[in-house]
């Protein structure tokens, strides 16, 4: 059987407001846990409005809840006790392209990066040299679609599982296995001692 966690908490940026929020929420509030969506502080008025439609639809008050705010706001969701699941998406640009591959290599995060170029030499070459578990070129997310899981390199994912598609649901769950053995008994007169077989 698989059990909910608890607090799960998804962190996203500024640039795909509805997307990543649904790519983490929906499947963790379905597996049994309360969400907390920590939006980029640029555009929080998406997620609020989401939230707005959720309540409206009947999901109980404090299932799933916006905060706002910024790195502090993020440290705070990462250090609480109770918090135990974190899915973050997370967005950088560099000037040139040597100094955009030396900053997404030198980068403790690895998940994805992405390139928009008409040069199939830079496109080779950025795939090529680039060190994450997904490469787009000429696509803003380098996921075909959202049961193919995430293959995040260095710190981008901790443990084996991605945050949706079909590994979401391990995700944000976990296994807990009972082991029974039944004898036949009166079912009117419950027996406290050791079964005899």
């Amino acid at each position: 059987m698989r059990q909910s966690l608890g607090v799960c908490v998804g962190i996203t940026p500024f640039n795909f407001p509805v997307m990543v929020p649904l790519w983490m929420f929906p499947i963790a509030i379905a597996c049994g846990n309360t969400f907390i969506l920590k939006p980029s502080e640029k555009n929080p008025s998406v997620s609020l409005l989401l939230a707005n439609w959720l309540m409206e639809a009947g999901l109980p008050a404090g299932v799933f809840q916006v905060i706002q705010g910024n790195h502090v706001a993020v440290n705070a969701l990462l250090e609480h006790p109770l918090v135990k699941a974190v899915s973050f998406v997370c967005i950088v640009r560099a000037p040139d392209f040597d100094s955009e591959i030396a900053l997404i290599n030198a980068h403790s995060y690895a998940n994805d990066s992405a390139i928009f170029t008409q040069s199939s030499e830079y496109a080779k070459a950025f795939s090529t040299n680039v060190e994450t578990g997904m490469v787009g070129i000429n696509v803003p997310i380098p996921v075909p679609m959202a049961y193919h899981s995430f293959g995040g390199w260095k710190q981008s994912l901790f443990g084996d599982l991605a945050m949706h598609g079909s590994e979401g649901v391990q995700f944000y769950t976990r296994l807990k296995t009972t082991t029974t053995r039944w004898s036949i008994q009166d079912e009117h007169k419950p027996k406290l001692g050791m079964p005899v077989f």
